[in-house]
């Protein structure tokens, strides 16, 4: 028989140690943000367009506009559009969107990113104290309308599908909108033969007499 004996640990130390196990699970910071960053080649935050910077980024600004979105447009290949959304009374979302647009060999690139800030609606509550004989005093709260908006979360929105259905609505814009040519007149409506012929034999026949000049006949 061991000269020792392992006395069993009391139900209530037990409990305090789990407690402070899960306090402490609690408390530990999450893993740093960059780790999950892969920077991946295939990424959902661009599209590709066939029309110019300025015209793609005019389509992205009428695909916002035909949304609800409110947008400051602080350059012609630069935008941003916003929008509130309430899922619950004390709850309130913004979702933010930048459009830049780049042009490349083939017409442009358009880049989106998109960032979702949360509010919750704080209730300014006050107190006060009321003194009853044989019980001391009692302090209850005083019901109070007023309330302040408080960011309790941002992040940027990552979610591939919600892009998907972002470009294609600036597709479908682009395919309804007339796209306006740069080409000079003369060049978009060639002239025809028959017309330079003419212009030729114009500037080679000599020109008329005018009334009151005398012609010399041979």
């Amino acid at each position: 028989m061991s000269p020792y004996r392992h006395s069993p640990m009391h139900p209530n130390r037990l409990f305090s140690a789990l407690l402070a196990a899960l306090a402490a699970g609690c408390a530990s910071p999450p893993p740093p943000a960059y780790r999950a960053e892969s920077f991946a080649a295939d990424s959902p935050f661009l599209s590709r367009s066939h029309l110019p910077p300025a015209e793609s980024c005019e389509q992205g600004r009428r695909a916002l506009l035909s949304q609800g979105y409110e947008v400051d447009a602080s350059g012609t290949t630069t935008l941003r559009g916003s929008k509130f959304f309430q899922p619950q009374p004390e709850h309130l979302m913004q979702l933010k969107i930048t459009l830049v647009c780049v042009g490349d060999s083939s017409g442009a690139t358009i880049y989106a990113s998109a960032l979702q800030t949360r509010y919750e609606l704080k209730s300014g509550g006050a107190s006060t104290g009321l003194s009853v004989a044989g019980f001391g005093s009692i302090s209850f709260p005083l019901p109070n309308d007023k309330g302040s908006l408080v960011k309790v979360g941002e992040e940027t929105v990552g979610e591939p599908a919600f892009y998907h259905r972002l470009f294609t609505l600036i597709d479908t814009m682009t395919l309804s909108a007339p796209v306006a040519s740069s080409a000079p007149a003369s060049a978009a409506f060639p002239r025809g033969e028959e017309e330079r012929e003419a212009d030729r034999d114009q500037r080679e026949r000599p020109p008329l007499a005018e009334q009151g000049d005398q012609v010399e006949v041979e």
